[in-house]
């Protein structure tokens, strides 16, 4: 599970460039 943790977490900083979400944990662990 931590590769995927990694990659949550590397997705999160790409989307944040992207559009800055109210709440990216939210959206991502629903």
């Amino acid at each position: 599970m931590e590769q995927t943790r990694t990659f949550v977490t590397v997705r999160i900083d790409i989307v944040q460039d992207e559009e800055e979400p109210t709440d990216p944990h939210r959206d991502i662990r629903d």
